[in-house]
């Protein structure tokens, strides 16, 4: 027995690989986000937290394996899904410039809508 990833509920391995096949199928999420509070998304992307459900570090041993945890439980992991969190990482750093560069091209097309006030103009 197993640990479920997303539930923290104990599953066979066999439950594990076949709810992962759905949710391939599926996507990562059943429902994507197009709003919130009434402006349209153009632009998601995934923010990785470091440490989340007890899983933050990961450890070479003497003899050259690789060991990560899932939810705690130690596991050997092997190149292939280290290379996976690195483009996971990858991937979640390019979203993040991605978000930041759509932020500051808002922002700096707000500041070109403001109207401009001449630098003698007395207030009143």
């Amino acid at each position: 027995m197993t640990v479920d990833k997303w539930s923290c509920e104990p599953v066979a391995m066999t439950d594990i690989i076949a709810m992962g096949r759905q949710r391939l199928d599926q996507g990562s999420r059943a429902v994507r986000v197009t709003e919130i509070e009434g402006v349209k998304v153009v632009h998601e992307f995934e923010v990785l937290w470091h440490e989340w459900e007890c899983d933050g570090y990961g450890w070479v041993t003497e003899d050259g394996r690789a060991w990560l945890t899932t939810h705690g439980s130690r596991y050997e992991a092997d190149a292939a899904e280290l290379l996976g969190r690195m483009d996971a990482a990858l991937s979640s750093a390019q979203g993040i410039r991605r978000a930041l560069a759509l932020i500051a091209e808002a922002q700096k097309d707000a500041e070109s809508k403001q109207p401009e006030t001449a630098d003698n103009e007395a207030p009143g």
